[in-house]
């Protein structure tokens, strides 16, 4: 959002958002850097982890997903069902489809993801009980 605000002239709502404009970073003139850490990601309703600024750590925190059970034949759905996913870390360089948690071998990158994902959620989503 600050990136299109900044491109039309639009004023920044008076709410804390996480955007920064990086609209020098993403036209290619060379200027700018990435001034984000971290890129948070949820299905909108829950916060379920982050991914790094440079785009080479994937942060997953424990969360619920929807999985295919089996897939449809012949005109007739498919099942889908619920599994869980522990907190979780992957080199999305070296493994890009996300299948093989490295969180024990990278302890001090899966904690600075932790750190700034705790501090995203706490900053940006209500706890319901």
């Amino acid at each position: 959002m600050p990136t299109l605000c900044g491109i039309t002239g639009a004023d920044l709502p008076q709410n804390e958002i996480d955007g920064k404009d990086i609209w020098n970073w993403i036209s290619g003139d060379g200027s700018g850097e990435n001034p984000h850490n971290y890129y948070p990601f949820s299905n909108s309703k829950q916060f379920q982890g982050v991914i790094t600024g440079d785009g080479k750590w994937k942060l997953h925190l424990e969360h619920p997903y929807r999985t295919i059970d089996f897939g449809g034949k012949d005109g007739i759905p498919g099942k889908y069902k619920f599994e869980t996913i522990d907190t979780s870390l992957f080199d999305m360089v070296h493994d890009p489809y996300e299948r093989s948690n490295v969180i024990a071998q990278y302890p001090e990158m899966a904690q600075q993801l932790i750190k700034w994902a705790e501090a995203h959620e706490e900053k940006f989503y209500t706890k319901v009980e």
